[in-house]
């Protein structure tokens, strides 16, 4: 049976493993400036969801292959960087830059996976949940007649402000959507990877380390107790 197949759950982005994959060399700076100016949405959001590896590559619907590397395709491109900058005047905000993130940036993207477009903004994190709020709200009339899918993708565009520009590098990948080059290398894993094993693995240790200091706990406050340091 194809393992992709016995079961439809698919699990959050794993930072552990993703951490490890390490920066391309080529790239230079971590968050060159792109779109220069003020700018919004912080780190508190949704992970991208990854399936099982389902090519060798990256998604062919996406990008194209270049020597050992792939670039976004030219018509996403251009697609995305249209809307980021309908968002931008809309909100009369300028961005520092705009990735693309998440799973499509590697081999275990789901049929359906969105196109994460992050568009890094220089406001406090406050400002940018508040703009992301009313963004999420404003979305449908705000795009009403544009379609969101690009050529024959299956793969819808998500925008989301950012102003954390460090958070993007712990993705599956990160793409500098502006510079046409990779802040985080795209991460490909072996066809026979399993990501419920490499989660339940990580999962079960997180659980013990957290009895562990549970119990550590416990035993701190037994004892503050005993001597009097702190009443019941």
């Amino acid at each position: 049976m194809d393992k992709k197949k016995k079961d439809s759950i698919v699990v959050p982005v794993n930072p552990l493993a993703t951490a490890t994959s390490g920066l391309n060399p080529d790239a230079g700076n971590l968050m060159p400036p792109a779109i220069h100016g003020l700018a919004c949405e912080d780190s508190v959001k949704s992970e991208s969801s990854v399936d099982f590896p389902v090519s060798e590559g990256l998604c062919s619907e996406v990008w194209d292959v270049v020597g050992d590397s792939w670039t976004i395709k030219s018509e996403i491109k251009d697609k995305a960087l249209n809307l980021v900058n309908l968002l931008l005047e809309k909100y009369k905000v300028k961005a520092r830059g705009v990735n693309v993130v998440g799973s499509i940036c590697s081999n275990q993207y789901t049929d359906d996976a969105d196109i994460d477009v992050h568009i890094i903004l220089d406001l406090p994190s406050e400002s940018v949940t508040a703009l992301n709020s009313i963004r999420k709200l404003e979305q449908e009339r705000l795009f009403r007649g544009v379609d969101l899918m690009v050529g024959g993708t299956t793969h819808p565009l998500e925008f989301y402000f950012q102003s954390n520009i460090y958070s993007d590098m712990g993705s599956c990948g990160c793409y500098d959507l502006i510079n046409d080059k990779w802040l985080t290398k795209p991460q490909l894993v072996d066809l026979e990877f399993d990501p419920f094993e490499e989660y339940e693995s990580s999962w079960n240790e997180a659980f013990d380390f957290g009895l562990r200091v549970q119990t550590a706990l416990f035993e701190l406050r037994k004892n503050l107790y005993r001597h009097g340091a702190i009443s019941q």
